[in-house]
């Protein structure tokens, strides 16, 4: 397994090709997010304690499992992100968060299933975690730069508050 290279400034890879040449598998996903969020420093998400010295459970059949020292809860990267309790691989949330981050204006189910292989429940599914962790900003959008999402946003925001309503003329 190589260790994959983050870029320097915010973290972010500058196409497609750049995050599958740089996270060709799962663990080298789990390792990024590790390094993301971490910074080398597991913090347990059940108690809040940040040490080096958690327990890395190496024979578990489960590849990144910590135990922390204080509360002795099992915990990994993903847990407390939108990939808790997910069977869909790392890999594939990584390429779905770059494909939704970078379309202009956002991106359908149907077409997120056609593009990852997936079902299009999955692609559902996916894309609905994707939104509310972006709207709630909840920032796993290390990967992209989206900035010209904003103004898509800003738009379906300013629509739900300002309830516009479309009357149709009485002919």
């Amino acid at each position: 397994m190589t260790t994959p290279k983050i870029h320097k400034q915010n973290s972010f890879f500058k196409s497609i090709i750049d995050l599958i040449d740089n996270l060709q598998t799962d663990d080298d996903c789990r390792v990024f997010l590790e390094k993301i969020r971490w910074n080398g420093e597991p913090e347990c998400p059940h108690c809040g304690v940040k040490s080096e010295k958690h327990y890395k459970l190496n024979k578990s059949d489960f590849k990144g499992l910590y135990k922390c020292k204080d509360c002795r809860n099992r915990f990994t990267v993903t847990v407390g992100t939108m990939f808790e309790s997910s069977h869909i691989p790392l890999r594939k949330w990584f390429l779905a968060v770059y494909v939704f981050a970078s379309h202009k204006k956002g991106i359908s189910s149907v077409q997120l299933h056609k593009d990852l292989n997936v079902t299009q429940k999955t692609a559902w599914y996916m894309l609905s975690r994707i939104i509310y962790n972006f709207n709630q900003n909840i920032l796993l959008f290390f990967m992209v730069r989206y900035k010209s999402m904003k103004p898509m946003l800003v738009v379906m925001q300013e629509r739900k508050t300002m309830n516009i309503k479309i009357h149709k003329d009485v002919v």
